[in-house]
């Protein structure tokens, strides 16, 4: 039995469905709303695995379907591949009654979301996400992009889409690490106030997390897609959902990407919480739990040695969130969160680097 949920976020109705094997649910969807063509957008890993059962689905159901498939992987995040789409989309006829499906993680989710918004100025978007980092967040919010000149998600667009469908079939084929990096998306609501996630990774052995994968899937869903219905264009409350990732996404950015995301949202939740702690927002007692936790699921709380603490501090000069040139900034308080500006930054990597060296009690 899968769970369906009714958001509704600006001027559009989105639905989100999670549960197994949603072929079914899709092509529902898609019989109700009487779309002309449909396009499937996938990547050359995603693709074999579950492209061709959706496919099949949709002909079966007397869709006409053309696939687009790009090269798999975050390098790939980028005005080139989106070219690429349009030209496929457009040289096959596309209207605005058409509709693009992505089916994939959050790179995929993100490119399609970003094409659909800006082909003729708008076409209905599914997405389809495939892996449990882009089921609990990627997808999720209408936050769409692609990385441009190095930087994380620098160009892009809000853009709702029609529906979302977390099959929960498609988490099976992924690898260890790729769970490890989705968890740090879950823990990041964990610590922000959504405590019966809290209580849940708490009660649960991190090696057996999938086992719970739809109740975290279906809670990360209503927290953020909650949030994100008060506020849409990341005026105010939105901004809590960024914790972790102003360090985080800078961390990504200065290792050139080889560092996965799930791991340098990480490391920016353990600076953001050792921020928080100097600032008197937590305590000592809670900045030890949380990062307890983060670590206990494979996660990274440390920079790596390879990565520039200067290109770092660059990354965050030029970070999108920054407002009449302050940067903004999400700490941890209580068990809550509050956004404020940054301060001196810099002063605190130093003290943070050292901290990791030596233990807080020879800072």
């Amino acid at each position: 039995m899968s769970r369906r949920r009714t958001y509704r976020i600006g001027n559009k109705e989105i639905i989100v469905e999670v549960g197994s094997n949603l072929a079914h649910a899709l092509t529902e969807f898609l019989l109700e709303k009487k779309f002309c063509k449909l396009f499937l957008l996938s990547n050359e890993t995603v693709f074999p695995l579950w492209g061709t059962k959706i496919m099949r689905a949709l002909a079966n159901a007397g869709f006409e379907v053309e696939k687009i498939i790009v090269k798999d992987g975050e390098q790939y995040k980028n005005l080139e591949t989106v070219k690429s789409i349009l030209k496929q989309l457009i040289l096959s006829g596309a209207e605005r009654t058409s509709i693009l499906i992505s089916l994939g993680g959050g790179v995929i989710t993100d490119i399609g979301g970003f094409t659909a918004s800006i082909l003729l100025r708008g076409i209905p978007v599914i997405h389809y996400p495939t892996t449990l980092l882009s089921q609990v967040d990627a997808a999720l919010g209408g936050k769409t992009g692609v990385d441009f000149y190095g930087f994380k998600n620098m160009v892009g667009s809000f853009y709702q889409p029609d529906a979302i469908f977390c099959d929960l079939k498609t988490l099976t084929t992924l690898e260890n690490k790729q769970i490890s990096n989705a968890m740090a998306e879950i823990i990041k609501y964990a610590l922000t106030g959504e405590e019966v996630i809290y209580d849940i990774l708490h009660k649960n052995n991190p090696d057996n997390v999938m086992t719970v994968a739809e109740e975290l899937v279906d809670r990360s869903v209503n927290r953020k897609l909650g949030i994100v219905a008060e506020d849409e264009k990341e005026a105010g409350k939105r901004e809590l959902l960024n914790f972790g990732h102003t360090f985080g996404h800078a961390v990504e950015s200065a290792s050139s990407f080889k560092l996965l995301h799930g791991q340098a949202v990480a490391i920016g939740m353990s600076f953001a919480l050792f921020y928080s702690m100097e600032k008197g927002y937590i305590t000592r007692e809670w900045f030890g739990l949380a990062e307890k936790l983060i670590e206990s699921y494979g996660l990274k709380t440390s920079i790596p040695p390879e990565i520039k603490i200067d290109d770092i501090f660059d990354f965050m000069a030029k970070d999108k969130k920054r407002r009449g040139g302050n940067l903004r900034f999400v700490f941890a308080k209580g068990k809550g969160a509050v956004v404020e500006d940054a301060g001196n930054i810099k002063n605190v990597i130093d003290r943070f680097i050292i901290y990791k060296t030596d233990g807080l009690d020879k800072r």
